[in-house]
């Protein structure tokens, strides 16, 4: 049993415990979870971040590469997770008067096309009308083929998120961490 699941499982039970040892309810005499052991999670890793003066040089220099400058702004003014850059399609974006917005309906992993990564990630994500303004120049060069991905393959299959060959070039250009989903 993975240690995370354990301490998942004994908070459920942990929490049922209580309940019935309640004093209006005394169901329970004993707590049957005191002999348990605890287990101590290892801490989340670190991962690193780009502050603002080098998000402004990534993007800098990811202006000196159309098109594919276009997926790099979208991901910095977004905020979204690389698998769910590379899972929005055309029919995802809802342009207005000022500005727009992104629904998050998928997320690739692997090659595999799912939903986000949890219940709170799908969700809409406003963006600034610049972003909206280029994506709408990405259409004109890169129409949508077969299912509407915005960043797609020749095929009109999306682009992988796990080659992240442009950004990791504009980020050591830049000399900025490399970003992470």
């Amino acid at each position: 049993m993975a240690p995370k699941f354990y301490v998942n499982l004994k908070n459920l039970l942990n929490a049922i415990v209580v309940w019935a040892r309640h004093p209006d309810r005394q169901y329970l005499a004993h707590d049957p979870l005191g002999g348990l052991p605890k287990i101590s999670l290892p801490r989340a890793k670190r991962r690193p971040h780009s502050e603002p003066q080098q998000v402004v040089e990534i993007l800098r220099v990811a202006a000196e590469t159309p098109p594919d400058d276009t997926i790099i702004r979208l991901a910095a003014f977004s905020g979204l997770r690389r698998g769910e850059l590379f899972g929005a399609q055309w029919g995802d974006l809802e342009p207005a008067i000022e500005g727009g917005r992104v629904h998050v309906r998928r997320s690739i992993y692997q090659g595999a096309i799912s939903t986000p990564k949890t219940e709170d990630s799908d969700r809409v994500v406003d963006l600034p009308q610049r972003i909206i303004d280029d994506l709408e120049v990405y259409k004109v060069m890169y129409p949508a083929i077969g299912e509407g991905f915005i960043f797609r393959q020749a095929s009109g299959r999306p682009m992988d998120p796990g080659c992240t060959g442009r950004a990791s070039a504009c980020t050591a250009s830049a000399g900025t961490p490399t970003c992470h989903s």
